[in-house]
């Protein structure tokens, strides 16, 4: 588990969950595939897309500076998602307050 899961950094709640899935999965499948580094991987595949979001914290001043290189990274890039675009434009809101 330690070294199937190593690059998703799983909690002990998570590698509980994984050995659950383990412990739950079908006959059929554990006979005709295995439980392996694959089947691992992906329940941890599914546990890390289910996390909710880090929250970090950034200096001002480095924001400050990040947003017109990140804002010329995107003007190059054609196909940019609607996230991404309001992520940034929370950035510029955030920014541009008086309480920033």
């Amino acid at each position: 588990m330690r070294e199937a899961g190593a690059e998703y950094n799983p909690t002990i709640a998570e590698t509980a969950r994984v050995l659950q899935a383990i412990g739950e999965a079908d006959c059929d499948i554990m006979y005709r595939y295995g439980i392996g580094q694959d089947f691992v991987s992906g329940e941890l595949r599914q546990i890390v897309a289910e996390r909710a979001p880090r929250q970090i914290a950034i200096p001002e001043n480095e924001l400050r500076l990040l947003l017109p290189l990140i804002e010329r990274g995107m003007s190059h890039v054609d196909d940019i998602s609607g996230e991404a675009c309001a992520a940034v434009e929370t950035l510029q809101l955030v920014l541009g307050s008086p309480s920033a």
